[in-house]
């Protein structure tokens, strides 16, 4: 007999990241047409400036690109100024805060952060988790203004190109939510499930 209740709270979509990319990319992006269109808006940002992807996994590595951790709240201003979020969990309201947090999962091997910029000018990031060899998608966002560009596309082609070359790295999971890129760049779903034990007036939840 059960000594708890199960309840399902959300799926995550997923991807195995432990092939070599030409692989992963020929898969999933399986036309010709589309893998080249891809390409050709990385071209394009090419002229427009110096583009690189910064990835900060560590204290050290946070301690040198600061300044491109600063940028991160004006890119997620921009791309969330009209949703609202609360202010007490506002990333770009609360600075100081989640700059300590993230300077701390940096520091334990916790978080890998990842930038894309042209010029120094931070265009697009993904905060994600690490637990173990699985790579969580917690917090993206780009710049709008490159929008035409699908610049959100082309970082994670290349951030995903990384994490292939890199053999500690399993799993990307992309967390809960729907979206375009999840649909093509995921292998299979993870479902997620909350726990009570007990039924009086203070049950456990896990």
């Amino acid at each position: 007999e059960k000594k708890y209740k199960e309840i399902f709270l959300y799926a995550c979509p997923a991807v195995d990241v432990n092939r070599p990319f030409y692989e992963l990319f020929r898969e999933k992006v399986n036309s010709s047409k589309k893998r080249a269109e891809l390409k050709k808006f990385q071209k394009k940002m090419d002229l427009i400036g110096n583009v690189r992807m910064i990835n900060i996994t560590d204290q050290e590595t946070f301690d040198d690109n600061r300044e491109f951790v600063h940028q991160l709240y004006d890119v997620h201003r921009e791309r969330f100024h009209t949703i609202y979020p609360p202010d007490d969990l506002c990333f770009y309201s609360n600075e100081a805060y989640y700059t300590q947090l993230l300077y701390s999962l940096a520091c334990n091997g916790d978080a890998l952060i990842s930038v894309l910029c042209i010029d120094n000018v931070v265009v697009s990031f993904l905060v994600t988790l690490v637990q173990r060899e699985v790579i969580v998608d917690w917090m993206p966002a780009f710049d709008p203004a490159f929008s035409k560009y699908s610049v959100g596309n082309v970082h994670l082609k290349m951030f995903l190109e990384y994490l292939c070359k890199n053999p500690q790295y399993k799993i990307l999971d992309f967390s809960k939510g729907t979206g375009t890129y999840k649909d093509r760049w995921s292998d299979f779903i993870t479902d997620n499930y909350a726990y009570i034990r007990g039924f009086g007036n203070n049950p456990l939840i896990t």
